[in-house]
């Protein structure tokens, strides 16, 4: 059993996940509340790293497929949140 596994039986709450998740577990960085209902949130980058990881794809084609296939879907409710993050030059 997984840590998102164990998320969703602590919150009593089937989550909506990235298929496969053997593969896309590991970019989950936490969870947030839409509407109240509790959702994935996951690390973009950690997804199109993990994408390039498990299929071999390069940063360009794994990033056009998720924006494709993942970001831009509807995956009904409960669906996750991608996350990503700002560069701050400091």
């Amino acid at each position: 059993m997984s840590i998102v596994d164990d998320l969703a039986d602590e919150l009593d709450d089937p989550l909506v996940r990235l298929d496969p998740p053997e593969v896309y577990d590991a970019a989950v960085v936490g969870y947030a509340h839409y509407k109240s209902t509790p959702v994935l949130v996951y690390d973009a980058d950690l997804v199109i790293a993990q994408k390039m990881k498990h299929d071999g794809d390069s940063y360009e084609d794994a990033l056009e497929w998720h924006e494709f296939n993942t970001f831009s879907a509807w995956m009904g409710e409960g669906a996750p949140i991608f996350l990503w993050r700002m560069r701050h030059d400091s």
